[in-house]
């Protein structure tokens, strides 16, 4: 037995299990710094955990009102899809009516314009070929053939 012991701790052995317990108490060093890292993590857990809960829950409430055909959300976009519906309709009813009844109306004042403006030209026209009409009236137009006094020019 001695023998075995002799030769287990020879000096080449004796190096190798000091550098086995160095390693052990290496490794026992490094896990209780982790553990120590580790805590206050740890300690947050609980928080954590309840955190998730109650956001779990929220989200089961928002799927489930999501869900509901006569639940707010659901209401709410209905009621906003008509009321966007009611506002296009009157849009379209306010575009007919432009181009049924307004366009027609602007179309004929501006006719009306053109003709007015048209009759001031001739009149301008006249008034600048012959000023004294303003006071004595239109001259009577030469009499044309056929017509008693009519020359030959």
């Amino acid at each position: 037995m001695m023998t075995s012991l002799n030769d287990m701790f020879q000096t080449s052995n004796r190096a190798e299990l000091m550098a086995a317990i160095r390693s052990i108490h290496k490794t026992a060093e490094d896990y209780s710094r982790l553990s120590a890292s580790l805590a206050p993590a740890a300690a947050r857990l609980p928080r954590v955990a309840e955190n998730l809960n109650v956001t779990l829950e929220s989200t089961r409430r928002l799927t489930q009102e999501l869900s509901n055909p006569n639940g707010t959300v659901l209401r709410t976009v209905d009621t906003v899809g008509r009321d966007l519906q009611g506002a296009a309709e009157s849009i379209q009813s306010a575009a007919g009516t432009l181009s049924q009844e307004t366009l027609p109306q602007i179309n004929g004042l501006a006719r009306d314009a053109r003709q007015t403006a048209r009759t001031f030209e001739r009149a301008a026209g006249q008034f600048s070929d012959s000023p004294n009409s303003l006071l004595f009236g239109s001259p009577t137009p030469l009499p044309g053939p056929g017509e008693p006094g009519f020359q030959t020019p």
